[in-house]
Parts: structure tokens; sequence; C-alpha cells
């Protein structure tokens, strides 16, 4: 189940690590989304640009973009690739670069530099007062702002805006209708964050949020007893991933963040959360119900086969159609046409095999494969047991035709058989005349070789003889031996049936 799990999951762009990813993916009830790179595109682009007072727009994107030049945050990036679009010269070398909670550190062309979100400034101290107007109008253009420190000092902001995939609010359908809460956790500023929350559908949201704060705010999902699957794609996410139950990459990220995570979305696209978490949910179900499939089978048929009450060719036929059953079943995964018409098929073969072998032990009928089955009690004697004669050329007999029992037995004549029959029997008493032979089933000396022909004719060598009445279909009759000897018994409603018990 979990190679054909993983391979269908694959298909479909979705890498498992191993069998216990989706044993924590199954158990998910709340996923946390990031929102740059998984919900959004990941591929912003430089909208405003706001330069403080003695900055030029070209001065500070160039400043901000050869900063930004080490990184690989979606946000960086588009700031080199604006950079590049307007021409700046951006070759200058980049010194003590750090990547620090909710931006980055660097020293360009001798002049320290610090971009990041507000707090992050504000936190070193840099005072933003100047920008502030511009800030609140681009935040109500749900824009991500990066501000930028130079030397301690403000020298403006970048407005950067993304666009929400267009899958993004499908999948978050869908998690709703598996009953799995959505989360949006990102670093970003409350406005945008509620602003693309609610384009996705998304109705819980933490943002200004740090790396160390994701992880708390997982940490307390947590102990809220929620299994929580995070959702990310940049170096920032890794530590979330590792501290979620389940960690879910998008493979269009960070290596980081796919080492963290227990599942890569190798396509990026979204609605691979919700896939993923259903083929986990489907795979350990199949695996329970093939362990129910193997246990079952074996569980029906091998103690009757122990107990002499079935032939032990149905316990060997169950226990194989236990294999290629669990392994049908497991294939019905991949979702193809062909795959369940032949789970069906094999299912219907083995309920049919394994139904009819336990109908036929418990009921104490024979085998279908022309062996003798031993389903009887110790003490009992069987008359042409139904299922043994299947055609009506097919002899009578007792079953079983030779026993061994000691002296103050009771045994019990059964007639199992759709005809009339009864059982005469007496001790022999070995006059000389038939030579005794050894007996093949007992091994047994002095049981001298007859026919019914001969039991009749020499009745007289008969000592202590009794007969049951004549016995119906389902009659059973009981005589218990006090008196050791060899016993022959016959039916005489059909000639040919005999057999022998030898009382110690």
């Amino acid at each position: 189940a979990i190679m054909v799990g993983s391979g269908r999951g694959a298909a479909h762009g979705i890498l498992l690590k191993g069998g216990d990813s989706l044993e924590r993916v199954r158990r998910v009830d709340t996923v946390v989304f990031d929102k740059t790179g998984t919900l959004t595109r990941g591929e912003p682009d430089v909208t405003d640009i706001a330069p403080a007072a003695g900055w030029t727009a070209h001065d500070l994107l160039r400043l901000a973009a050869i900063a930004e030049s080490g990184s690989e945050h979606p946000l960086a990036r588009a700031l080199v690739r604006r950079a590049a679009a307007d021409g700046l010269d951006t070759a200058a070398t980049v010194a003590d670069f750090t990547a620090v909670e909710g931006g980055i550190r660097a020293t360009v062309e001798g002049n320290a530099v610090l971009i990041g979100n507000a707090r992050v400034l504000e936190e070193a101290g840099v005072d933003l007062a100047a920008l502030r107007t511009q800030y609140a109008t681009l935040l109500r253009d749900a824009k991500s702002l990066m501000f930028v420190a130079v030397g301690g000092a403000a020298a403006g902001m970048i407005a950067v805006a993304d666009t929400v995939k267009p899958t993004a609010a499908e999948a978050v359908r869908t998690l709703r209708h598996l009953g799995i809460e959505t989360v949006m956790l990102t670093g970003d500023n409350r406005q945008v964050a509620e602003a693309i929350a609610r384009e996705v559908g998304i109705t819980t949201v933490m943002a200004d949020a740090r790396p160390a704060d994701k992880a708390a705010a997982v940490r307390d999902l947590q102990a809220q007893g929620k299994r929580v699957a995070m959702v990310g794609d940049g170096i920032n996410d890794a530590i979330v991933l590792a501290q979620a139950d389940a960690g879910i990459a998008m493979g269009t990220g960070t290596d980081v963040a796919m080492a963290a995570a227990d599942i890569t979305l190798v396509r990026g696209d979204v609605r691979g959360v919700a896939e993923a978490i259903d083929l986990a949910r489907r795979t350990m179900r199949t695996i329970r119900q093939n362990l129910g499939w193997a246990f079952g089978y074996n569980i029906v048929l091998i103690p009757l086969a122990i107990t002499g009450k079935l032939n032990p060719v149905f316990a060997a036929v169950a226990m194989a159609l236990s294999s290629v059953t669990v392994l049908c079943n497991a294939l019905r995964l991949r979702g193809t046409r062909s795959s369940q018409f032949v789970a069906a098929a094999v299912l219907l073969v083995a309920f049919t095999v394994v139904g009819f072998g336990a109908y036929r032990g418990v009921s104490g009928q024979g085998s279908a494969f022309g062996a003798a089955s031993y389903a009887w009690a110790p003490d009992e004697v069987h008359m042409a047991m139904v299922g043994q004669r299947t055609t009506d050329e097919m002899p009578h007999v007792f079953r079983n035709g030779v026993k061994t029992v000691p002296v103050g037995t009771t045994i019990t004549f059964i007639n199992d058989d759709t005809h009339a029959h009864n059982v005469m029997s007496g001790r022999w008493v070995d006059t000389g005349e038939i030579a005794p032979h050894s007996h093949p089933a007992t091994g047994d000396a002095g049981i001298a070789h007859t026919t019914t022909t001969d039991l009749s004719l020499r009745a007289a060598d008969l000592d202590g003889r009794f007969a049951s009445p004549v016995l119906q279909t389902g009659e059973r009759w009981q005589y218990t031996f006090t008196t050791p000897g060899y016993y022959m018994y016959v039916c005489t409603l059909h000639p040919g049936m005999d057999g022998v018990i030898y009382v110690k």
C-alpha cells in the first residue's frame, strides 16, 4: 500500500519521504500556510519606490538590490530583477551578509545596510517617522513593504506586490471539505495578510511573525490538541516545517525547506496539500483493510484445519489468497478502472473459497478436492458424507473406515448422506478359516480380509453382534464398546460399505 500510494503521489507531483510521513500527514486536522511563495505566486514585482530625503529612487533600489543579491527570498529576487530591468549597476561586492529574522544585514560599498519590515528597523533603532504617510497609503493597497536603512538612518522603502495563485482558493475549499482547519501564518504586515486571506477564504490570520514566532504559533496549536501541517517554501520556514507534525514544502522553494519537510509538492501547486492528505488517509485505510483481509482469512480457516475440521488445502489456498488480496487491494490506490476490476474479482474468488471452506468445515462436510476431510469428532463414524459422493456412481463408504479406541468408548454413528443407512457389527472371532494379516490402516495383526458377503455368510463367527435401526438422513445412533477386540461393521442396505473398529 505504501509503495502504490507513493507511486500515485509521485505521478501527481507529491514526493513522500517515507511511510512514516504518510502516517503523520494522515492525522493532520489543521493546515498552516505561509503566504509568499505558497498561497501567492512567489514572484512579486516592485511596484513603488519611496526614497527618504537625500536619496533618489535609483540609488535606493541599486543599494537594496546589491544587498539582497545573496538572498533566495522571493522579495529579494524581485529587487534584483527590477534593478536589472532598470539597467542599474549591481556588481558591487557585498560583505558581512547575514539573514536576520524578518530581513537581512550587509555591508555594501562600506555602508551598513539593513533591509526588513518595520519592526526589524524599529528594533534596530531606525526612525521611520518620515515614511509613515506613504507607508499607510501603500498598506491600503495590500502591498508588501521593505524598509531600507543605511548607516542606521532610514533611506526609504520599496513596495512589492505579489498575486495569489489561481488554485489557492480551490485548495482551501477542498481542505475545508475534508474537515481541515486552515490558518495563514506570515511575517508580512497584517493588512496585506488579511487581504490575501480574504481572497483565498482563510479566516484565521497570524501576521507580523518572525520565524521563532511562527514556531511558537505552531506549538500553541499543538498544545490545543491539534495535528498541524505547515506549508512553506522559504529558508525561514524550515524551523516551522520541522516543528509541525507534518511539514509540506513547495518544490518551487528553497532546498532547506524541502529538506525539512515530510512531503514536497514538486509542481508548487497548493492543491497538492489536500491531495497529499487525502492520499495519506486512503493509503492508511488500505493498510488497515489489508491487515483485516490477511488476518481474517487465516483466522477463519487455519483453526478449522488445525482442529481437523477442514482439509488443510483450504487453509493453504486462503493464505495465498490473502497475499493476492492485499496486493490487489493496494493497487486500487492507483485509481484506474482495471485495478478496481481486478481487486473486485480477486475478492469475489476469495470470498467464495473462504466461505465455501468455512461452511464445509463447520458443517462437517468433506473437501471439494476429492481428498478425505476429517471433519468429525474422534468418536464419530459418518456414513457416506455429503460432498464426498458427488455422483451416484461413487461408492458409499464409512468415514472414518478404521478407528482405534479404548474400552468403554461410545461411538456415534451418523448418517449425513442423502440415502438411508444402517450399521451391523460384531466382534471378530478368528476361526483360522480366513488367514489374518496386518491391516494397512492400523498396522495391527489379526484383522481378516473380508467383504460384506463374507461377513454375511460367516455371521456365526461374529460374537456379540449388534445392529442399529435404519438411520434416515441426519439421524444418529450410539453404541458403547465394553469388550476388547476387532469389530467389523457393515451397512446391509448398501453392499460394499464396511469398516473396522479396534477396541483396546
